[in-house]
């Protein structure tokens, strides 16, 4: 009966130190932190069809707030790089002038997320693995080439995200952000074609041309329970 006994004794250790584990696997985080990385490009006159084409580096930082696990809110900065050359364009300019622009984004924005499968880790009815897509509203400041242009953007897009572990996160994300201002691409400086109005035809400010885009991988970890275990004292 030794051997028995000791089979149990052993059963029920190893029971007590899986149980808190797996109470953890069980639970909701209400809120997520973490980084965000990757790539960035602009769209304009300088750019009217090449997706990717002069992408340039974008880092930033995340905080989102889970409602449930089909619906979250995030807020993220991101500070990113955008270039543009008008040689590959394909728009003819006045005079047949030519211009390359480099700037500086920092965008700061919110967006609303919907899941389509029910996100996260041994939850019922829910799965480590979801497609989603997103629609917000951010501002974002642009400088560089002597030139400086605050606006609001309208960004939008789709992703994926895993459960790598109870409260750890990885995602993958496409975003598209339409900037209200003619400033992205505009250059100062004698001489230069001016992209902000090449063609001198007024026209309103919700018909510029002016798109960024981000590609970025995260990282993110979960805090703040929302199921809430009661300690015996």
């Amino acid at each position: 009966m030794k051997p028995l006994h000791h089979i149990k004794k052993f059963t029920a250790l190893l029971l007590l130190l899986i149980f808190p584990v797996m109470l953890q696997a069980q639970e909701e985080y209400m809120m997520e932190l973490g980084v965000h990385g990757g790539g960035s490009f602009y769209m304009g006159d300088a750019n009217t069809t090449g997706f990717f084409r002069n992408t340039e580096s974008a880092f930033g930082v995340l905080w989102r707030y889970n409602f449930n696990p089909r619906y979250s809110l995030k807020v993220d900065a991101t500070r990113a790089k955008v270039s543009g050359d008008t040689k590959t364009s394909g728009n003819a300019f006045p005079l047949g002038q030519e211009i390359s622009f480099g700037k500086d984004i920092y965008n700061v924005g919110g967006q609303f997320e919907f899941n389509f499968n029910g996100y996260g880790y041994n939850l019922r009815n829910c799965k480590r693995f979801s497609p989603y897509i997103f629609a917000g509203l951010g501002v974002a400041l642009a400088t560089g080439e002597n030139s400086t242009g605050f606006g609001v953007n309208l960004p939008f897009g789709a992703g994926v995200k895993y459960k790598l572990a109870p409260r750890l996160n990885i995602g993958l994300e496409f975003s598209m952000h339409k900037f209200f201002s003619d400033k992205l691409d505009d250059v100062k400086g004698s001489n230069r074609l001016s992209l902000a109005d090449p063609y001198e035809i007024k026209s309103s400010w919700l018909k510029n041309k002016d798109w960024y885009s981000f590609t970025m991988i995260s990282i993110s970890y979960d805090f703040m329970s929302r199921i809430r275990r009661c300690n015996n004292n």
